[in-house]
């Protein structure tokens, strides 16, 4: 479903992805601080 939608959609530029792409961060970091999410790194997963 989500491929077909960007299979779908115009290019768009690249700052609108850069902004698109930091909000989801965001709502990533804040679901992560209320509890409501969590991160995990697998064992064989290197922390940069």
């Amino acid at each position: 479903m989500l491929k077909d939608d960007l299979e779908a959609m115009s290019p768009q530029k690249v700052s609108e992805v850069e902004k698109a792409q930091k909000d989801i961060v965001g709502v990533i970091q804040r679901l992560e601080k209320e509890g409501k999410l969590v991160l995990s790194v697998g064992e064989d997963s290197e922390l940069v």
